[in-house]
């Protein structure tokens, strides 16, 4: 007989890149425990679910299969819990959120005392991800709720509108443009700092510049946007950041907003959900709260 520990063993060897060290070492247990579960499980269905051995392992097709279905069941598990939840006069349960960095260094911190306080009883998860990796956790269930600038396409979900993000371009204060005002082929000759691919910030440049016929000429990709800003202070390009993450740089001198066609970038913040999820009782106080707070 199957049981839900060895489904919640077998999903956290899936989310490892099927690493029986790493799983086991999330779920507190030994190397050895974690192995026997999942044979145990594969005769059980008569099927290898991963294939080859050592730290990495890739599931098999039944175990792609097998993934499909688990991730379902624990997923329903957990909104039944949740559904019990809701019946409770004051939110309680789970809520997991996972934003894009930008919101989640500076958009989400901002709300999460005036929502634990208002609701004691919720146990919160904030996962911080670039914006094609928050799609796949809303996707795959992960998450409950995402935060990001531009509402994923074809997903199936449905979206809300809780503020403006202003995305500024910026410079150093020795850079050549310092106090100027370029034109985008001037903007385009310069080195440019960048956050990694599927960056909503990045692809909002990209587009632009492609709309306008431009391509950037030359640019450099760092990791996270306190690195931008820094780079930035420093001369080595511009930079197009939030409004949200610039401020306090821009406060102290260290980096300088350019004025130029297309900017400052207006943007709208989005927090989404599933449409065949509809948001539990700590979804729905979450999303209230963060309105409130625009």
């Amino acid at each position: 007989m199957i049981t839900i520990r060895q489904l919640e063993v077998f999903a956290e060897v899936v989310r490892n890149d099927g690493s029986v060290t790493q799983a086991a070492a999330k779920l507190y247990v030994s190397q050895p425990s974690v192995s026997d579960t999942i044979r145990a499980l594969e005769k059980s269905l008569d099927a290898r679910l991963f294939s080859g051995r050592g730290r990495a392992r890739a599931l098999t097709p039944a175990g792609e299969v097998y993934w499909d279905y688990t991730r379902r069941i624990l997923g329903l598990i957990d909104e039944a819990a949740q559904s019990v939840a809701d019946l409770a006069e004051q939110p309680k349960g789970r809520l997991s959120v996972v934003a894009v960095p930008t919101a989640g260094e500076y958009v989400v911190p901002r709300v999460l005392r005036a929502f634990l306080e208002a609701c004691p009883e919720v146990d919160i998860t904030l996962m911080v991800a670039n914006r094609a990796d928050a799609t796949d956790a809303l996707r795959e269930g992960a998450a409950d709720l995402a935060i990001m600038g531009r509402p994923p396409a074809g997903l199936g979900a449905e979206a809300q509108v809780f503020g403006e993000n202003r995305l500024l371009l910026l410079c150093g204060p020795t850079h050549a443009l310092a106090g100027t005002a370029p034109t985008l082929d001037e903007i385009a000759a310069h080195p440019f700092l960048m956050r990694e691919q599927g960056s909503g910030t990045r692809a909002a440049i990209e587009q632009m510049f492609a709309a306008e016929g431009l391509e950037l000429q030359r640019t450099m990709v760092l990791g996270s946007n306190m690195a931008v800003l820094a780079a930035v202070g420093e001369g080595l390009g511009l930079a197009v950041m939030p409004e949200i993450a610039a401020e306090r740089f821009i406060a102290r001198g260290e980096v300088i907003e350019l004025r130029a066609p297309h900017f400052p970038m207006v943007r709208q913040w989005h927090i989404v959900w599933l449409s065949t999820r509809p948001p539990s009782a700590p979804a729905s106080a979450f999303i209230a709260m963060l309105s409130d707070h625009r």
